[in-house]
C-alpha cells in the first residue's frame, strides 16, 4: 500500500483574507475593510440616566449612518498566569510581613476564583466596508484591478466612515482607535493562531509566512 503523502494546507486557503496593507484588510472578492477597536462600558453599573443618555447616543450613533456596519466581538480565555506570577515578584522583594499576607491572600483569591469561574477577556470591534461596485462599473474585471488602485479608491471611501465613527464613539464616552496594519496582522495571526501566545510580530513585510504557518 502506497505511504500517504501529508496534506498541507495554509491558513489562508481557509479564509477570505487575500492581503493586508496600508491599514486595509483586502477580501478575496476585493471587498476592503477597515476595522475600528472600541473600548466597553459596564452597563449595568452605571446610574439609570447615565444609562438613558448612553441608549440615546447609541441610538444617534445608528440613525447618522448612511452606510453598513458591522460589530465584532471576540471573546477568550484569559490567562491568568502571567498576573500570578507578576504577584509572586512582588511578594519576593516585600520586607513587610502584613503586605505580604494580604498579597498572599489576593493571590490565592485570584488563583482560585480563575479555577472555578472561566474569566474572559473581551475584544470590541466596528467594521466599514468598501464594494468594489462603489467605484468601479465593470465587476467582471475587479479581479484584475491593480491592488495599489483598488486600496486607494478604498481609503477614498472609507477614511470619512472612520473619521464619522471614531466622532461618534468618543461621545458615547468610549475609547475608539482605527487599528494599524501591524495590529491587523497581529489580530487575525492570533485567531487563526490561539497557541502563538501574545508575543510581537516584529517583520511585518513576512506576515504572509505568519498567517499561512499552520497547516493541517
Amino acid at each position: 500500500m502506497a505511504d500517504k503523502i501529508p496534506v498541507k494546507a495554509s491558513t489562508q486557503d481557509f479564509t477570505s483574507i487575500e492581503d493586508i496593507c496600508d491599514d486595509i484588510v483586502i477580501l478575496k472578492d476585493r471587498t476592503c475593510s477597515l476595522l475600528i477597536e472600541t473600548g466597553s462600558v459596564n452597563f449595568n453599573l452605571i446610574k439609570e440616566d447615565e444609562q438613558a443618555a448612553l441608549i440615546a447616543a447609541f441610538s444617534g450613533l445608528l440613525n447618522s449612518l448612511t452606510f453598513p456596519i458591522q460589530i465584532a466581538i471576540i471573546s477568550k480565555k484569559l490567562d491568568l498566569s502571567n498576573y500570578l506570577g507578576y504577584l509572586d515578584d512582588i511578594m519576593k522583594t516585600q520586607h513587610n510581613a502584613l503586605y505580604i499576607k494580604h498579597l498572599e491572600e489576593y493571590r490565592s483569591f485570584v488563583s482560585q476564583y480563575s479555577q472555578k469561574t472561566t474569566v474572559l477577556e473581551k475584544r470590541f470591534f466596528i467594521v466599514a466596508t468598501f464594494s468594489p461596485i462603489e467605484e468601479f462599473s465593470d465587476l467582471k474585471n475587479v479581479f484584475t484591478i491593480e491592488k495599489k488602485i483598488l486600496v486607494e479608491k478604498a481609503k477614498i471611501h472609507l477614511n470619512p466612515k472612520r473619521e464619522h465613527l471614531l466622532r461618534l464613539i468618543k461621545k458615547l464616552g468610549l475609547s475608539a482607535k482605527a487599528m494599524t496594519t501591524a495590529e491587523l496582522v497581529k489580530l487575525f495571526f492570533l485567531a487563526f493562531n490561539p497557541n502563538a501566545g501574545t508575543g510581537s510580530i516584529t517583520h511585518l513585510d513576512q506576515y504572509e509566512d505568519l498567517l499561512s504557518s499552520t497547516t493541517t
